[in-house]
């Protein structure tokens, strides 16, 4: 991926990630991890996913993950998403794809959202004939 094509996939996260903090009720979004590099982030979750996987003789995998689905992504996207997961693998010593990558990443930031941030947004969003 050209730097061009990162620069334009990172500000499409950019403003999907403000527009998810507008809608919850944030007037100003804080990024999580913000003072950690790029590397190190992949580090975190290369342990997150170490300390889960797995192996019964096959690639490792963790056993509380029971449910699949299948996300569409951009050709582009997915291309980074293999990128990130190869050099996740390189840091575990386990062959992480990138479908493990997502969730481990999608788990992190459900995890982030409490409650209460949930039913504000539910409040903010309903309709009024709801009511």
């Amino acid at each position: 991926m050209s730097a061009d094509q990162n620069g334009a996939a990172a500000q499409v996260l950019v403003d999907s990630r403000d527009a998810v903090a507008r809608a919850l009720g944030s007037n100003e979004p804080v990024l999580l991890n913000d003072d950690l590099s790029g590397s190190d982030q992949l580090v975190i979750l290369g342990q997150r996913l170490r300390a889960r996987l797995r192996s019964t003789g096959g690639r490792p995998s963790d056993p509380a993950w029971t449910t699949s689905r299948r996300i569409p992504f951009q050709a582009d996207v997915w291309d980074h998403v293999r990128d990130a997961a190869e050099r996740v693998s390189a840091v575990t010593g386990y062959k992480v794809s990138p479908a493990q990558l997502c969730g481990q990443i999608i788990e992190d930031r459900l995890s982030d959202l409490d409650d209460a941030a949930l039913r504000a947004f539910e409040e903010q969003t309903s309709s009024p004939n709801e009511e």
